[in-house]
């Protein structure tokens, strides 16, 4: 059968956490983080501070020419604001809240 075309999930962040708090994807899909809540969020690959598990990632690369390739938003995101990544790493992908570390999730790319 024909791989089925890469897909778009929504992952909901508040202040009471990311939901869903665990997502299972294919690897070529896109996660989008959109912030529902009131304080900025910063979606970033663990391990805080350094955002370093998912392959490629560092927080160093925010705003160069590398930022794009790696899974951290680089940057506080408000209300309504939204980030997307596109995985192409399979592996379980814990990911945290940089301005708020104790928020976590995990992106599960099979």
């Amino acid at each position: 059968p024909a791989a089925s075309p890469p897909q778009t999930y929504t992952v909901e962040m508040s202040e009471s956490g990311y939901s869903p708090e665990t997502l299972t994807i294919k690897a070529g899909d896109t996660v989008t983080f959109i912030n529902a809540g009131n304080q900025a969020n910063w979606p970033a690959t663990d391990t805080h501070p350094t955002h370093r598990l998912y392959p490629g990632s560092d927080k160093n690369k925010c705003g160069t020419s590398e930022q794009s390739g790696i899974f951290d938003a680089c940057m506080g995101l408000m209300h309504d604001q939204q980030y997307s990544f596109t995985f192409t790493e399979k592996g379980n992908w814990e990911y945290h809240n940089h301005l708020r570390p104790v928020m976590k999730g995990t992106i599960i790319v099979e």
